[in-house]
């Protein structure tokens, strides 16, 4: 997952933005294009999603690309996300389409 380096620069933006709803941060990275703001969102949901990808995958590999597509989905259609507080459960959607297309795909 992340290195050193990207850790320290989570957890800047952890204090940045501790008390930032989702769509404050996502309004942040897309006005901004603010990479701080999308690293919270990504250190917010990292556990969720990373358990969820290694829940249904079968190996680190598989889950940790499921996971990087995750994000990187959020990335490109952050502005699809309909309701922006509710990001939990619209990764949640997202990784498991990921997951299951994997596996069909294997």
């Amino acid at each position: 997952m992340a290195g050193a380096g990207h850790s320290i620069w989570i957890r800047q933006a952890a204090h940045r933005f501790g008390s930032a709803t989702d769509a404050d941060l996502i309004g942040c990275y897309l006005a901004a294009d603010d990479s701080e703001a999308f690293a919270e969102i990504v250190r917010r949901y990292s556990r969720l999603i990373w358990g969820q990808c290694r829940n249904l995958l079968a190996n680190d590999a598989d889950a940790d690309d499921a996971f990087q597509a995750t994000f990187l989905a959020l990335a490109r259609s952050a502005r699809s996300v309909r309701t922006q507080n509710r990001l939990g459960p619209w990764l949640h959607g997202v990784a498991y389409r990921i997951c299951k297309n994997s596996r069909r795909a294997a």
